[in-house]
């Protein structure tokens, strides 16, 4: 018999996940002036404290948002575990959702660096160069466009991988899952990136709701 804390949790991070995600991103994204906006008004958005701290906000969503997805997923590989043994599957889901934690990260230091040393230190506007203020949220936004995104798709292969060989959870899950992997290799343009939380939403109400075929997956081949 599963405790509370091991049944709900792992769906519970998965709902925290999404909500972190979509919305630290949709924050930082609306508060961040366009990539063709003139110098000026780079140096105007990053001189109001009150846009500062709601890119400050969003970065906060984001470190969330990666906390909660390790947690979603350390819940996820125990339920293959526990159908299939140990897997190589189950690794390469958890080593793949690591790095796309760390570039999540690594983007949203990009995008809230020079609002948190203006906030948190003693920069000031005039000794930031206003192409710092243009190139650097669009390394964010790179880092988890491109290679997040292609990180995040590998997850979600291997566990959907992983759920088609064990039966751990209902087959449409890994069926969606091997959709929304083909789905983030084209995140670059933005909107695709929403497959994720998607696909992590569905996976946390397949666990809470404990379906699946139970059947033993084949020895993994080497």
């Amino acid at each position: 018999m599963e405790s509370g804390l091991t049944r709900w949790g792992g769906p519970v991070a998965g709902l925290l996940f999404a909500l972190l995600l979509v919305g630290g991103v949709l924050l930082m994204n609306s508060s961040t002036p366009a990539d063709d906006d003139p110098d000026d008004e780079f140096v105007e958005f990053y001189g109001d404290s009150g846009n500062r701290v709601e890119q400050i906000c969003a970065a906060y969503m984001l470190a969330g948002a990666g906390l909660a997805f390790l947690w979603f997923l350390n819940h996820l590989r125990q339920r293959l575990t526990m159908a299939a043994g140990s897997d190589w599957l189950g690794g390469l889901m958890t080593g793949s959702g690591v790095v796309f934690v760390a570039l999540l990260y690594a983007a949203a230091t990009a995008w809230v660096i020079i609002s948190g040393s203006m906030e948190f230190g003693s920069t000031e506007i005039e000794q930031i160069d206003p192409s710092l203020m243009r190139i650097l949220p669009q390394l964010g936004f790179g880092l988890l466009l491109i290679f997040g995104a292609i990180s995040g798709a590998m997850c979600v292969a291997a566990a959907s991988w992983a759920i088609l060989r064990s039966g751990a959870l209902p087959s449409w899950l890994g069926w969606l899952g091997v959709l929304v992997a083909i789905v983030l290799l084209f995140a670059v343009v933005f909107l695709p990136l929403i497959a994720l939380p998607i696909w992590v939403l569905a996976a946390s109400a397949a666990l809470l709701m404990g379906q699946g075929e139970s059947r033993t997956a084949p020895a993994p081949s080497p």
